[in-house]
């Protein structure tokens, strides 16, 4: 009887400690939420625009990111270009797959944290038959978690390339050391 009453007390306290797994109890418990991070690229600011063609300085942006909550989150960065090429990115975090292109792990992100990436790009040539065109600069976060709003994940600038254009008709009395 000694054992009966141990045993019927050792269940009951295994009962009160694991809780009830009934079906009516599994369907009264919340539902468990994955974490969620809203990552945005806030703004992407650059160093001139217009630029000039050709330009030894190129041109330097910075893309902002930052996440809005409510979760941490792990953050991924592509960025495009068109009009021009990648020449420089001031992180070790990226990678270059072609000169267009820059893919960065940006790593956790606490809620609230922003992070920035800057890189500098030369314009390709608009060529003679247009002395002006535009080079487009775009960026892509991601996370690996569920992202709540996913409008503002996106952000493109644009930038004015000039050539720099020969005078139409030369001063015919600057013959050896002319500057234009």
């Amino acid at each position: 009887m000694n054992f009966l009453r141990r045993f019927i007390l050792l269940s009951i306290s295994t009962i009160l400690v694991l809780g009830s797994t009934t079906p009516e109890a599994l369907a009264a418990r919340p539902p468990k939420r994955s974490a969620s991070a809203d990552l945005a690229i806030s703004r992407i600011t650059e160093s001139a625009d217009p630029v000039l063609f050709p330009s030894p300085e190129g041109v330097d942006y910075e893309l902002t990111i930052v996440n809005l909550g409510p979760s941490s989150g792990s953050a991924t960065l592509d960025i495009r270009l068109s009009g021009g090429y990648v020449y420089y990115v001031r992180s070790n975090a990226c990678t270059l797959p072609s000169n267009t292109e820059v893919h960065c792990d940006l790593g956790l992100l606490p809620t609230g944290a922003t992070t920035a990436l800057s890189l500098r790009v030369h314009a390709n040539d608009p060529g003679i038959e247009s002395l002006t065109t535009v080079m487009t600069i775009s960026g892509e976060v991601r996370g690996i978690q569920p992202d709540p709003d996913l409008t503002n994940n996106f952000k493109s600038e644009s930038t004015t390339v000039v050539t720099e254009a020969w005078p139409s008709t030369p001063d015919l009395g600057c013959i050896l050391f002319c500057s234009w």
